[in-house]
């Protein structure tokens, strides 16, 4: 390798010539960079694109030395022969770490949360498979960061793996929900907004490796998880009325379809 220095007076084959101070000159020089020695290619490649972005972005303005120090959002990055310094190296390895570490928490949010709250139904209510969880009361909805105080809320945590394809039975009036999978992506609307328009209706959820099944009488979804949750709640102005119809919501598996009890209104 070759740096690039200042101020220096070296012998020439007919003499000694001189250099200005601000005339720089390359002179040979070694240097180790422990951080590349018997290195995963893959990861030192990774290492200088982080850096030549980071280079690029923070530097534009500044000259651009080859050998120096830039200032950047991580602080000072040290350049030598255009190459960082172990300490530069190890900050940028720090950062990707945590980039990397807070794009997997935003990707999994989602379906962490859903986890979350299925275990906390089944540990500390529990919650079975066929199983609402009702929220009546504002000390009941603190954790849920959009409902409001009055509404009736009631929520249930499948799992089609356990269940086989399941039946989640709206029953008409005023209610609304919805069906999602456990990246929170809705399958349905329920309800006064969903495809039975507060008539009351089946739906039929399956999941990514059940069969394909389209009986007549049903709204027949597909969920890419086998993980669902279903979410409903009472509209009705008068709360003895709300309650008492998200009191019918019924959770079932279509295998066991015959077997089940008419419910009244």
């Amino acid at each position: 390798m070759a740096r690039w220095s200042h101020g220096s007076t070296r012998a020439g084959s007919r003499g000694t010539s001189k250099r200005s101070s601000t005339e720089p000159r390359l002179e040979p020089c070694t240097v180790t960079r422990t951080a590349f020695a018997g290195g995963n290619a893959m990861r030192i490649m990774t290492v200088f694109v982080a850096f030549a972005a980071l280079f690029t972005s923070t530097a534009l303005s500044q000259e651009l030395p080859t050998t120096g120090v830039i200032d950047s959002r991580l602080g000072k990055l040290e350049v030598i022969n255009g190459f960082p310094s172990d300490e530069t190296v190890t900050k940028l390895f720090d950062d990707m770490d945590f980039q990397r570490a807070t794009q997997a928490y935003l990707w999994a949010l989602p379906y962490v949360a859903m986890a979350e709250w299925q275990r906390q139904q089944r540990e500390i209510f529990g919650a079975g498979e066929l199983d609402y969880v009702d929220y009546l009361d504002f000390k009941d909805k603190l954790g849920i960061l959009t409902a409001n105080a009055t509404t009736p809320y009631t929520m249930a945590f499948p799992d089609l793996a356990k269940t086989g394809p399941l039946v989640f039975e709206i029953p008409p009036g005023p209610i609304a929900g919805g069906i999602l999978d456990f990246w929170q992506r809705p399958l349905s609307d329920t309800g006064q907004t969903g495809p039975e328009k507060g008539k009351g209706g089946k739906f039929l959820v399956l999941g990514p490796n059940d069969p394909d099944l389209n009986p007549e009488g049903y709204f027949v979804l597909r969920s890419p998880t086998n993980n669902v949750w279903s979410g409903q709640r009472g509209l009705d102005p008068d709360a003895s009325k709300a309650k008492a119809l998200v009191a019918q919501l019924r959770i079932y598996p279509y295998a066991e379809r015959d077997k089940l009890p008419e419910i009244g209104p």
